[in-house]
């Protein structure tokens, strides 16, 4: 079912993101090339039930990059920023108990892990994450939304070169 939602979501996008490809690797996603080995990735999370993770990534799938910890060190400083750009908090790893107790539909986290530099978590109780009509309704803004919010990100503080 993953598959087919991440199908018609890149049917649904093919206007605004033509360059968006299902990738049917270990875990399926949507990439999008945005230069070199950076890429903007879309993916449900398996932790996280009925939650969906947009994803700008530098080096992916690189396991070590020096590049992706550096872009995480400076961001890092950023976080008031960053929440004003995206329009939700920024939480690291130790603030899942944060998420459960406040009920978040979104967040923010910066990490250096090889699918994700920046990423944000999105949910809702009103899908019916079975209905694909609908999930693809919700994720669609989303997705567009992640995409122009991160460019402006990347020209505030640029990637750090290769």
């Amino acid at each position: 079912m993953k598959v087919t939602i991440l199908s018609q979501l890149k049917e649904a996008l093919k206007d605004e993101l033509p360059e968006l490809y299902v990738d049917r690797g270990v875990k399926p996603r949507l990439l999008l090339k945005q230069s070199g080995n950076d890429y903007f990735n879309f993916y449900f999370s398996n932790k996280i039930p009925n939650t969906f993770r947009c994803a700008y990534v530098l080096d992916l799938d690189i396991k070590h990059s020096e590049r992706r910890s550096i872009f995480r060190d400076t961001l890092k400083d950023y976080s008031e920023t960053i929440e004003g750009i995206y329009g939700y908090p920024v939480l690291n790893m130790s603030d899942e108990r944060i998420v459960r107790e406040r009920n978040y539909s979104h967040w923010i986290r910066l990490m250096k892990h090889r699918w994700y530099s920046i990423y944000l978590m999105c949910r809702s109780h009103e899908v019916d994450w079975q209905d694909i009509s609908q999930v693809v309704d919700f994720l669609r803004p989303e997705i567009i939304g992640f995409v122009e919010k991160t460019d402006f990100l990347l020209q505030k503080f640029p990637p750090p070169l290769k």
